[in-house]
């Protein structure tokens, strides 16, 4: 891949002393697999940059004596033990960035906007990852405008401070899930290679519920709004009006006797519980159920006895419709602006 070391890296501009002082090379493999260069076809398409190494990496395209290293790279994407065979093969093979850094390159600290978890395999050299939540001191009131973009982590007030740092050397590997700021910074001489690959399931629904109060108004995970509503609406039942899932549409007083009486429809035994294999479908057929259900079971069973009781079920329902409710009220326009066109 000699487009990729043509010329020198970039220097990143990255004002924290402990991370990269260039950015990263990114060879264009994910994007190949959209055009018609995927397993079906025979011809690829230049990178544009981002995934999750980002930041200021310099995109190189797929040419087509590389193909044949891009096939390899799809057939060699196997299912990882935590994964359902099913449903994360396809999520796998369609996913993979391959990343390349020299001694002190990398990524500057930034979240990714997709809504997928990430696994990181480093394939030779070292690269330290270092990791941290969003913080809610540095989340306003929902605005379209992003605020975790390439290196402003570091120019928040106060700076970031990674909660968590790890280096990984040749055959380990890391994963993530999504709305993480991440920083990776290689620390080995030799040329540090890692592929990245995606995955949507198991769903991080714990993860998105842990969070909600930050993600739901930082606007770099706009896209990813719709997949926290996706457990909530599928508890809450088919039956519920559409409007309801939306942002505030749900009034929180309303819904301990929507709790009562879906609970009362999946308790199929009538035990008072909702057990693993109650819980409603997964929304599309690519998730596997028995990885959906298990996930679901983690998101509303507060106390970790194995079933959701109605209790339970209507204090998480209640609380994410109280989120939800909140952040639609910061999103009304400023009251002058109310009387100008309401008057």
């Amino acid at each position: 891949m000699k487009e990729s070391h043509g010329a020198p890296p970039q220097p990143s501009g990255c004002p924290d002393p402990m991370g990269p002082s260039a950015g990263p090379r990114y060879w264009g493999a994910k994007e190949a697999g959209y055009s018609d260069a995927g397993p079906a076809g025979g011809g690829a398409h230049a990178a544009a940059g981002g995934g999750s190494d980002g930041g200021g990496a310099s995109a190189a395209a797929v040419g087509p004596h590389e193909l044949v290293y891009l096939r390899q790279l799809w057939d060699a994407a196997g299912v990882f033990y935590f994964m359902d065979p099913v449903s994360a093969a396809p999520e796998l093979s369609s996913s993979p960035e391959v990343w390349l850094s020299s001694g002190g390159g990398g990524a500057q600290a930034h979240v990714d906007g997709h809504c997928e978890s990430t696994i990181s395999v480093q394939l030779s050299g070292r690269k330290r990852w270092r990791l941290g939540h969003v913080q809610v001191e540095n989340v306003s009131p929902l605005r379209p405008s992003n605020t975790y973009e390439d290196g402003m982590a570091y120019r928040h007030p106060g700076g970031w401070a990674a909660g968590a740092s790890v280096e990984l050397q040749a055959g380990e590997a890391l994963v993530f899930p999504p709305g993480m700021v991440h920083e990776t910074l290689t620390t080995s001489e030799e040329c540090a290679v890692s592929v990245t690959f995606q995955f949507a399931t198991p769903p991080a629904l714990r993860h998105w519920r842990n969070r909600l109060a930050t993600l739901r108004r930082l606007w770099d995970v706009h896209e990813c709004w719709p997949r926290f509503d996706v457990a909530y609406a599928a508890m809450l039942g088919p039956n519920l009006p559409r409007a309801a899932t939306q942002l505030g549409g749900l009034l929180p007083g309303a819904v301990p006797a929507l709790a009562a009486q879906r609970h009362r429809q999946l308790d199929a035994d009538g035990d008072g519980c909702v057990a693993n294999h109650e819980m409603p479908p997964p929304p599309r057929r690519a998730i596997g159920r028995s990885r959906w259900a298990e996930a679901m079971l983690r998101l509303f069973d507060a106390d970790g006895d194995g079933c959701v009781s109605e209790l339970e079920m209507a204090a998480e329902l209640q609380r994410w419709a109280r989120i939800q409710r909140a952040i639609s009220e910061e999103w009304l326009p400023p009251p002058r602006i109310i009387q100008k066109h309401f008057r």
